[in-house]
């Protein structure tokens, strides 16, 4: 019998992912925590110990709790569900090789929680749509991470987190630098033709104060006509139909204007059809003080050619650029 409790109702009802997102990450470290115990190679670890210490210290009863939030208690409950929320949805997990390396990673080194919390992200986020997602066999050259399939259309991701940082002192050009960063080290794990058409999924968290040049985190100023509406509630905005969408100053030097002009000067050979990009923000208290969420937002940049609709269960907000077009002017603006 497992130890800890699990509601599979409130975890198979993604709608209780937003509306009740403390008690939602609860139950998926719960399902991970007994996950690790229902394993003999995985039981020892010190993940585990990890998972029970955090779990001891929210069982406790409130008043033998300190009164304020405990935010490293509670950013390990949104790590931990994350990974709980994925194992939940993957179809029979046990035995998926590389699915158990990372495991094995996770389980003997704390630390890689850091790098793997963004994996696993992205594993809940599509198998929980339906989506089928396998863990890519590594190989003595790089390799991506996960390949997605929808009946007999497929594309690679490579999802891990744990892209190199650079210090720059402007802002701008921070936030324009950590993009270029992760497509530079992100590239080579589809070097491999078997591994295209790829999307490199990064986490954006850190430069999210920077999400536009006067700290504003509002969406683009866009024509109307770029607007088109996909079932359920996915929003896709053709950037090639706007062709001053850049030029006004709402959106220069915004994420979305920083990350299609480094998509766009990427070589089309490499068959990098996307650029998805999370920020998983902190968690924070509601105003009544009684309820944590766990705010989320993220966009997803393709190339025009692409049908935006496959990507569907990636982003709710999509961008479809015309690369040829963004390299000529971008290449025009430098002569």
């Amino acid at each position: 019998m497992p130890k800890y409790k699990v509601d599979v109702s409130l975890l198979s009802d993604l709608i209780n992912e937003e509306t009740h997102g403390w008690e939602y990450h609860l139950n998926g470290a719960n399902f991970f925590t007994n996950y690790l115990l229902s394993d003999k190679k995985l039981r020892c670890s010190s993940i585990l110990a990890k998972c029970e210490d955090v779990l001891a210290y929210w069982y406790k009863p409130p008043e033998d709790r300190a009164p304020d939030p405990n935010y490293e208690q509670v950013l390990a409950v949104m790590a931990l569900g994350v990974i709980g929320k994925a194992l939940f949805f993957l179809d029979d997990p046990i035995p998926k090789s590389q699915l158990r390396n990372e495991l094995r990673r996770l389980a003997n080194d704390p630390k890689q929680l850091i790098g793997n919390f963004f994996l696993f992200y992205l594993v809940g986020l599509l198998t929980s749509q339906k989506c089928k997602v396998d863990f890519v066999i590594e190989e003595s050259r790089p390799t991506p991470d996960l390949r997605i399939s929808d009946g007999p259309l497929f594309y690679f991701i490579e999802a891990n987190a744990r892209q190199p940082y650079r210090a720059i002192d402007d802002d701008v050009k921070s936030q324009r630098e950590q993009i270029k960063a992760l497509l530079e080290e992100k590239l080579l794990k589809f070097s491999d033709k078997r591994y295209r058409p790829g999307i490199i999924a990064g986490e954006l968290s850190r430069v999210i104060s920077l999400y536009n040049s006067d700290g504003c985190q509002c969406g683009p100023k866009l024509l109307r006509v770029t607007n088109e509406q996909l079932p359920p509630g996915v929003k896709i905005y053709h950037l090639e139909r706007d062709a001053e969408w850049s030029r006004r100053g709402e959106n220069v030097n915004s994420l979305l204007h920083h990350v299609v002009e480094e998509f766009a000067l990427q070589d089309d050979k490499d068959q990098i059809v996307g650029i998805f990009l999370a920020v998983v923000r902190q968690p924070y208290i509601n105003s009544t003080g009684s309820r944590l969420r766990f705010p989320r937002t993220g966009l997803l940049v393709i190339d025009h050619r692409e049908d935006a609709e496959r990507y569907a269960a990636l982003s709710k907000t999509i961008y479809t650029v015309n690369k040829a077009e963004v390299r000529q002017q971008l290449l025009g603006n430098h002569e």
